[in-house]
């Protein structure tokens, strides 16, 4: 079901309208887009933790109807993006410190195995392609910068993800990541060279074919950022919330 008609839509980060022609969806189709598009947006951080959702704001942005907006919400409150609340004052879920490292904590056993089914299962080309894209993020270290080394780490879990061939695997990390995806950028930086270099042993031990050694050397990387966070917080809160 669509109907025709004017919709206003209000972008996540600003207050002025933006006067779009366009169709509301409904039915499944209209759910879909509404829970796609917002997952995108609080993943992103385009909503401040703890900030409320209104339905009737939420759909002439995303340009579906009320009920598609409602319909998705419960689906993205079972991924663990946002809670319920109370008649209906749904709100992005603020997470804490003790709630990040248990993601991380789980994470750091399910991307080792990723990674040691990884280095049993690529083919040659795909190690080359390995090794070409751990060039790429050693360069974008040693030129600071850090918005394209973060583009590159993400393709780096992307392809050893995909190369690891589980499925369920696949889909729990996707899930925890997230939920904390958008967290990611309230925590201080880590060095991008350290970061580079762990992931330079992850892709070695891969490309050489070393199921121990990628498994371990996954664990490492993960833990090292656990060890980080919870250091951090014991010298000064993180701003998580």
């Amino acid at each position: 079901m669509a109907a025709r008609l004017l919709t206003i839509s209000v972008p996540w980060c600003r207050r002025e309208p933006v006067i779009v022609e366009g169709v509301l969806l409904g039915g499944s189709v209209g759910t879909s887009r509404a829970r796609d598009v917002l997952r995108q947006a609080i993943v992103r951080g385009e909503f401040a933790p703890g900030q409320r959702l209104v339905a009737a704001e939420l759909a002439q942005s995303v340009r579906v109807t009320r009920g598609c907006v409602r319909q998705a919400l419960p689906e993205l409150t079972a991924e663990g993006l946002i809670d319920p609340g109370r008649g209906g004052n749904a709100r992005v879920r603020r997470i804490s410190t003790g709630r990040l490292v248990e993601i991380l904590e789980c994470l750091r056993v399910l991307e080792a195995l990723q990674a040691r089914r990884a280095a049993v299962r690529a083919s040659e080309d795909e190690r080359r392609r390995l090794r070409a894209l751990g060039e790429r993020m050693a360069e974008a270290a040693n030129r600071a910068d850090p918005v394209g080394f973060t583009a590159l780490s993400r393709d780096l879990h992307d392809m050893i993800a995909a190369l690891a061939a589980q499925a369920t695997a696949a889909g729990l990390v996707a899930r925890l990541t997230a939920q904390i995806a958008r967290h990611r950028f309230r925590h201080p930086l880590r060095p991008r060279r350290l970061a580079a270099a762990e992931h330079h042993a992850i892709i070695a031990a891969i490309t050489e074919g070393l199921p121990d050694a990628a498994e371990h050397a996954t664990g490492v990387h993960i833990g090292s950022i656990i060890a980080e966070i919870t250091e951090q917080q014991q010298k000064e809160p993180l701003c998580l919330q």
